[in-house]
């Protein structure tokens, strides 16, 4: 079997319930048993006592059936680790050439990096990310490409990017006004900096609140990820919130990328073994409605503090003819979004739980909440 074959019989396995199997098996064993007391001798008993015998066979055999599912789960999980450890440390192709790292020909990466989203999950995910954003701490956007995600950060004070590609730096950079671009500040990193591509050892160490990475650890063999990770750990205040999105190949659909080598191979146990040696911890897996972007929301243990006491005077703005990537007002909320800023809310004991579970507040009124809150703190 492939690699593919494997996980997407994996996704059947976990789908299939045989704990249901179980259950029915058990109640219509007990029902057929508690008719025994309702005929005492002759033909009919004998055949009642027949048909409990039968029942209590397949209740067995239910039993027996999921076991027979658990080992057999195991030995495909067993399977998948076996076929999949080759991929760890394989590149995606480019050109029918193997690469481990990003082309330094901008076109060629475009072309080979480039994950297709539409509009209203951009829209989704920058509600969401907007949350994390404030001008009390710096912010990271690693590998911002021609700034797609960036007016989703300008608010932060100030805002780094760091890419491999001068040419994505100076566009990310033109795209607003000049006596504003004191608070955006880019690094160059990789081979046009003569410097390793997951390095981020000019950035100041223990200072950033967020960070945001976006195609960009898709495509990160699992050392390099494993370093990558490692570095923005060393720029993060304590209390910090990261957001990257990874190639999920629990999902049959990107093993399938990984295994014809247009994404890395990444799974959740293998990210998460990685927070755990690094020292994150896990604030949430996240999968996009349509199952085609994977995301991971880690924070560095701690109280997020920030000195500043008062708000900036100035705000980022765009050069005039530039067009917005978006207008920062959150727009729609899917359900996973109302239940994070519900969850955040009452941890920051916005309101009375129960009201704010009732849905007493919209969820714009609740990101308001929020964002007040922490710019107050």
């Amino acid at each position: 079997m492939t690699l593919t074959q494997l996980v997407d019989l994996k996704t059947r396995l976990e789908n299939f319930s045989t704990s249901e199997l179980v259950r029915t098996a058990e109640y219509n064993r007990n029902e057929v048993l508690s008719w025994q007391s309702l005929v005492l001798n002759g033909t009919i008993k004998d055949n009642l006592d027949f048909l409990v015998n039968t029942f209590t066979s397949i209740h067995a055999n239910s039993l027996s059936t999921e076991i027979i599912f658990k080992n057999l789960l195991e030995q495909v999980q067993q399977e998948i680790d076996n076929q999949s450890s080759r991929y760890l440390t394989y590149g995606y192709t480019i050109n029918e050439v193997t690469a481990l790292v990003p082309s330094q020909n901008i076109e060629v990466d475009q072309k080979f990096r480039t994950i297709p989203r539409t509009k209203q999950f951009e829209e989704e995910l920058a509600s969401r990310v907007r949350v994390y954003t404030n001008w009390k701490y710096p912010c990271l956007e690693i590998g911002p490409g021609t700034g797609s995600w960036t007016d989703n950060f300008v608010g932060s004070d100030p805002l780094y990017i760091v890419d491999i590609h001068r040419e994505y730096l100076n566009a990310v950079v033109f795209r607003y006004q000049e006596q504003f671009k004191r608070k955006i500040r880019p690094y160059l990193i990789g081979a046009e900096a003569e410097r390793s591509p997951v390095d981020l050892s000019d950035l100041p160490k223990n200072q950033i609140g967020f960070i945001f990475s976006w195609s960009v650890f898709d495509f990160l063999p699992l050392d390099q990820l494993h370093m990558y990770l490692t570095s923005c750990y060393s720029v993060m205040r304590p209390g910090a919130i990261m957001v990257f999105s990874f190639n999920d190949c629990d999902y049959y659909e990107n093993a399938a990328l990984a295994e014809n080598g247009q994404r890395h191979w990444m799974t959740k146990k293998l990210l998460q073994k990685a927070f755990d040696e690094i020292g994150f911890e896990l604030q949430s897996f996240c999968t996009s409605q349509d199952q085609v972007h994977n995301w991971a929301e880690i924070r560095k243990p701690g109280q997020l503090y920030s000195m500043k006491t008062t708000t900036p005077l100035a705000q980022v703005m765009r050069r005039p003819g530039v067009p917005e990537v978006d207008n920062r007002e959150p727009r729609n909320y899917n359900e996973q979004q109302v239940a994070r800023l519900k969850q955040i809310a009452i941890k920051m004991g916005l309101g009375k739980d129960e009201e704010i579970m009732a849905g007493k507040y919209s969820p714009h009124e609740l990101e308001q909440m929020i964002n007040t809150a922490r710019t107050n703190k």
